[in-house]
């Protein structure tokens, strides 16, 4: 391996761990091995410029091709050392777990600290930071096309001069008056409502509907009965209206 890319540990044990990448033979005697070993223990060289290393300290490739040193900033690492090791303690490898994976290192408040010359991390962030910059560009073009027609939307709510529609879903009815109070109802209290206007247009019209009515002129002289015209559907008649349309002309609501 070297600073740039990482394939692997190469071992020389004869019959070790790894993928065998060559072997020599003499009178059928197997007389070397080379193995990669991309994933588990092996021994890694150390460079001689790394940091003291304790055991669970990350890994990365050092500047010498071969070579591993003491990770200390944000990026790729090739593992974990499983020992100890110093510049003075005479061991040129250690015991390591090999495994290809990222470190990163955290500040004092436990925030993730990525170094300027991290070009992997940069790029990651500056990518995600381009994606948030044009989306929110594409959501501030689909509002002031929307503005522009007349609608206006904002933390959720948009505001329209008029609406048309065959069908509207609401929990809530809420009406504001001249005076900016706002009155909400729901569809139990609405039904309510709806009921005793019924019922009470029943019965104002129950006495009158369907009689005769006499009349007196002026002179207190009696001109006879004479016929009552039925009411119409209204919006104090809705117990008349026999449709839909007639219900709905009269600002009522039709429940089957």
């Amino acid at each position: 391996y070297n600073s740039k890319t990482f394939v692997g540990v190469i071992s020389n044990v004869i019959g070790g761990k790894g993928d065998l990448l060559k072997r020599e033979r003499v009178n059928n005697q197997i007389i070397s091995e080379t193995r990669l070993i991309s994933f588990g223990n092996a021994k890694v060289k150390i460079s001689p410029l790394s940091e003291p290393i304790e055991p669970g300290d990350p890994l990365n490739s050092s500047e010498t091709p071969g070579m591993a040193k003491k990770m200390t900033k944000a990026g790729p690492i090739i593992g974990r050392a499983l020992e100890s090791w110093t510049p003075d303690s005479g061991k040129d490898k250690i015991i390591s777990f090999v495994d290809f994976g990222w470190y990163g290192v955290l500040d004092q408040i436990g925030s993730l600290q990525v170094d300027g010359d991290d070009s992997l991390a940069n790029s990651e962030i500056e990518r995600q930071n381009s994606e948030l910059s044009l989306l929110d560009s594409f959501i501030q073009k689909i509002k002031q096309a929307l503005v522009s027609l007349g609608l206006a939307i904002e933390n959720g709510i948009a505001k329209v001069r008029e609406l048309i529609a065959e069908k509207i879903t609401a929990k809530k009815l809420c009406l504001e008056g001249d005076d900016s109070e706002t009155i909400c109802v729901g569809k139990n209290q609405l039904e309510e409502l709806l009921m005793k206007n019924q019922i009470q247009n029943i019965n104002n019209n129950s006495g009158s509907s369907g009689g005769s009515v006499g009349s007196i002129d002026g002179s207190n002289n009696d001109l006879g009965e004479t016929e009552e015209t039925p009411p119409d559907c209204d919006a104090t008649h809705l117990n008349l209206c026999t449709t839909q349309a007639e219900c709905e002309t009269a600002a009522g609501f039709w429940y089957k």
